[in-house]
């Protein structure tokens, strides 16, 4: 039930910068879509072009939403 919940709330979100936090790492970029057990992330570093990153929601730590995108 939760993980129906956050995956309606990510899905309000896309389009909003986030920061993912996973266990091993921290993603930062746009929510680009969001299905039923996925998140995508459009990555944006200054060090390589755009990266699209797919994120399994059971792998999310935590998600943050910078007070700039809000």
């Amino acid at each position: 039930m939760f993980q129906a919940f956050f995956a309606a709330e990510l899905a309000r979100r896309v389009g909003t910068r986030v920061e993912i936090g996973l266990t091993d790492r921290l993603v930062e970029g746009v929510l680009s879509s969001v299905s039923g057990e996925l998140a995508l992330v459009v990555e944006t570093t200054s060090y390589t072009p755009s990266l699209t990153t797919a994120i399994p929601l059971s792998a999310i730590v935590f998600v943050r939403i910078p007070a700039t995108a809000a």
